[in-house]
């Protein structure tokens, strides 16, 4: 009898572990795949309904999540330990979707926007970011999903390149025209006789957010590994590069660059602040004050140019986001507590030919849903930037909450200042769910390799 209930008990824990394991490869694949395999992008299948890769294995991930919240509770006490911890930024989390669904449900049409919003925000984002949470144990699974993320980025890369190169989107021809997203991303982007090139994205600008948000974690990858694996990361750091070219996007261009010089000040900071020789330490910041001075004013100009445009095209640009800014602001006040709902948001909003287009994620919830709800997002992006930076000190090596910190900063900034797609929230949903796993019960995670006080269990 002893021995018989011994063996359920093994065999019980081995279906356990069986399980948890598969949930962590189906994650792993869906971070793999989720950014190769555009979100608009339906197969064409005869006699059966549009399939969309990444939609299946999310219905996969989804099913086995709640098996495991039926017969295994341990990885979702990492989830309640990790609310309770962080219970503010869950709040706001919380409290912006509310608002959100909120305004929708004053809208003339409230069923489409709200179950549509459910869908991406809800099903797609808070499941993904609760999933990583969820199978996170310690430092090798948080590794294994930003090699996930970097290893895409170069077919990423390579799609990009070959799309530039023929002139054409390589999914044209087998997914379905289903939606208005569909038609932007197969429309022609050529501009001022260039092509801008969008690969596995809806718009050009999009590749150049994901281009600078991931560049922070390509490095970290980069600087600590060693042997043949660090060219394949340095190939991730040159397709990343190479996909913010081919955009063809000042803005994405120049976010990008900032993105570089803030991994640049860090890992100097880092080295500053650990070296004991004070001579040479005066040294090398008399050379880096001068040669600051000398790039801000070599390159100043051009970084200026580059945002005004060169061309009467892009200067136009330049000179519609400014009138946004005049428009959207007033109306946002207009109505600051519900906004005007997602079907009348942007109307009288810009100018001319470009008129009810806002170029600014943060205007279009404020003018959607009101003030609250951009106030509660411009939070949550400034709760996440805080908790990167709490707590870790540069001195001690450079970790990766420090790159999550410039990828949050990086992604906030495109939305900000150069488009309103919300294509890339996933990204930014994965990154929140690396930052919470590795400060989880005030573990950091460091580059040593040193793992983090959370069990290996399952």
């Amino acid at each position: 009898m002893y021995l018989n209930t011994t063996f359920k008990v093994s065999n019980t824990s081995v279906r356990r572990i069986e399980s948890a394991t598969v949930l962590r490869w189906i994650l792993l694949v869906l971070i793999f795949t989720i950014f190769l395999w555009p979100g608009y992008g339906e197969l064409k299948v005869g006699g059966l309904p549009n399939l969309a890769p990444p939609r299946l294995i999310k219905m996969m991930l989804f099913g086995l999540m709640i098996y495991q919240f039926l017969f295994s509770k341990f990885e979702f006490n990492r989830i309640g330990k990790c609310i309770s911890q962080y219970w503010i930024l869950f709040s706001l989390l919380a409290l912006y979707h509310f608002f959100r669904v909120l305004s929708f449900g004053l809208d003339p049409y409230p069923i489409i926007y709200i179950y549509g919003y459910i869908k991406e925000e809800i099903f797609t984002n808070i499941v993904l970011m609760l999933s990583v949470i969820c199978i996170v144990r310690d430092n090798e699974d948080i590794k294994s999903i930003v090699k996930a993320l970097v290893l895409a980025s170069i077919f990423v890369a390579i799609i990009t390149t070959v799309e530039f190169i023929v002139k054409v989107n390589l999914l044209k021809s087998i997914v379905s025209y289903a939606n208005t997203t569909t038609a932007l991303a197969f429309a022609d982007k050529t501009r001022d006789l260039r092509y801008r090139a969008n690969g596995t994205f809806a718009h050009p600008l999009v590749l150049a957010q994901y281009a600078a948000a991931m560049l922070p974690l390509a490095w970290w990858v980069f600087r600590y590994s060693s042997g043949w694996k660090k060219i394949i990361w340095f190939i991730s750091l040159i397709g990343l590069v190479t996909c913010s070219f081919l955009s063809g996007t000042r803005s994405g261009l120049a976010l990008l660059l900032m993105t570089a010089l803030a991994i640049i000040l860090i890992n100097s900071a880092g080295w500053w602040l650990r070296c004991k020789n004070g001579v040479l330490k005066i040294f090398l910041f008399t050379q880096a004050t001068g040669w600051s001075f000398v790039i801000v004013f070599g390159i100043g100009t051009w970084i200026m140019q580059l945002l005004k445009g060169t061309t009467r095209e892009e200067s136009n640009s330049s000179f519609y986001r400014f009138k946004v800014l005049q428009t959207a602001i007033p109306k946002i006040f207009s109505s600051p507590l519900t906004g005007f709902g997602p079907t009348h948001a942007v109307e009288g909003v810009g100018i001319g030919r470009l008129g009810n287009i806002v170029d600014n994620y943060f205007l279009l919830v404020g003018l959607e849903s009101g003030i609250i709800s951009m106030l509660l997002l411009m939070a949550i992006f400034i709760m996440a930037f805080k908790i990167s930076w709490h707590k870790v000190s540069i001195k001690n090596g450079i970790k990766l909450q420090h790159m999550l910190a410039i990828s949050i900063a990086t992604f906030s900034l495109f939305l900000l200042f150069v488009h309103a797609l919300s294509e890339l929230f996933p990204l930014f949903y994965i990154f929140l769910g690396l930052l919470l796993s590795a400060r989880t019960e005030n573990n950091s995670l460091n580059v040593s390799g040193n793992p983090i006080h959370l069990e290996r269990k399952s």
